[in-house]
């Protein structure tokens, strides 16, 4: 996970130096839009990273200690990894029903526009 947060970085830096150096002059003001999806990219992936790596980080202090203090601890990264993931899952697929019927609502404008339900 920690490699494809690198991976996004340098994505930014080189849309970052394109726009700097001017060879992407000809394309216009989607640069910008690129590196603020990457930034918001860049949120999905370390916050889930984070709590997988303070759960293994506590994990391991379970092995050693073998407390339930450090068993609740664990427990308490994962249950706040799994509720990030779902309700990003649940914005997902509201944000692709909202898509979808927007295209079919923009499908049956131009349908009816062009006299496709004409008799």
């Amino acid at each position: 996970m920690w490699i494809a947060i690198c991976l996004i970085i340098l994505g930014i830096v080189g849309v970052v130096i394109a726009m700097a150096l001017g060879a992407a002059k000809a394309i216009g003001t989607p640069e910008l839009i690129i590196v603020g999806v990457y930034g918001v990219l860049i949120f999905f992936y370390i916050y889930p990273a984070m709590k997988m790596w303070k759960f293994a980080n506590r994990v391991n202090g379970l092995m050693s200690t073998r407390s339930l203090a450090d068993l609740d601890a664990s427990l308490a990264e994962m249950r706040k990894l799994w509720k990030f993931t779902g309700i990003i899952t649940i914005v997902i697929l509201c944000i692709y029903l909202v898509f979808i019927i927007g295209l079919v609502a923009m499908g049956a404008t131009s349908a009816l526009k062009s006299g496709a339900f004409t008799r």
